[in-house]
């Protein structure tokens, strides 16, 4: 059991202007219409349902009314149960008390935008009023948050291959016979494939772990995006590479140093 806003509009023409529904994955659009409902994608994901599946809205403590979901929509904010204004009269057999009201005011000003939010909650039958730019700043600071964590996951992970990759150069032996330049590479060839394969690995590997990373910093009322675009692909390598590259760089001075002779002595 979940709660959730009911939105049923008391006009459908013009709805879209104000409402998009569509599918995430594939961007399909849908109409509201009669016969169903349309539910958002975090709601049918904590319920566990699809499109054709019952649901129940609760009318009162002994009474259930049956929806069937026609569609799934994207929504990022809250869970919404959309209905047509004749499906809501046929299941509670009455017309929707209307009580919110949607304005475009995409063409006023800031400063007008501030003046006629002051004026109508003077009114006594406005109880409150939300503009839509408010809604986007505080899923933007929701966003800034998780920078943080990103970071440390990224320092974290950038420090794991620094070890991994100086302990594999430093346990290296130098041959007696070889040059400067042929340990190295000896060594980095080595150290070229770890990362190569340590990447592939990872692009496969992180689509899961970004998946479980973002269920579980989200709260039942919001949902995080779930798809990763080609550039965080492009900057994992680019990281991965540039740490390797670091490591290899700074561990050629110290192979340097070793001394052929007494490595030959040593056990290990």
């Amino acid at each position: 059991t979940k709660n959730a806003n009911l939105f049923v509009p008391e006009r459908l023409d013009g709805l879209n202007q104000f409402l998009v529904l569509r599918d995430r994955l594939s961007d399909e659009h849908y109409t509201l219409k009669e016969g169903g409902a349309i539910i958002t994608e975090k709601l049918s994901k904590l319920l566990n349902l699809s499109v054709g599946d019952t649901i129940y809205l609760v009318k009162n403590e002994t009474e259930k009314l049956p929806v069937t979901i026609t569609a799934i929509a994207e929504n990022y904010m809250y869970h919404y149960v959309y209905l047509t204004e004749a499906d809501y009269q046929k299941l509670f057999l009455k017309k929707p008390e209307y009580n919110q009201i949607l304005l475009k005011l995409s063409e006023l000003s800031e400063s007008r935008k501030t003046e006629l939010s002051e004026q109508l909650l003077e009114q006594e039958i406005v109880q409150s009023m939300t503009l839509v730019e408010d809604l986007q700043e505080t899923v933007a600071n929701m966003m800034h948050s998780l920078d943080l964590v990103i970071w440390v996951l990224i320092v974290a992970a950038g420090l794991l291959a620094f070890i991994i990759l100086y302990n594999l150069n430093n346990i290296s032996i130098k041959v007696l016979g070889f040059y400067d330049i042929e340990v190295a590479e000896y060594v980095y060839r080595e150290n070229i494939l770890l990362t190569v394969l340590g990447i592939l690995a990872g692009m496969l590997m992180g689509l899961g772990l970004h998946q479980f990373v973002i269920r579980t910093c989200e709260i039942d009322m919001v949902m995080f995006g779930r798809s990763i675009k080609l550039p965080s692909y492009v900057y994992s390598i680019l990281l991965t590479s540039l740490f390797a590259m670091a490591v290899n760089f700074g561990m050629f001075f110290k192979l340097r140093k070793i001394d052929m002779v007494e490595s030959l002595k040593s056990v290990e």
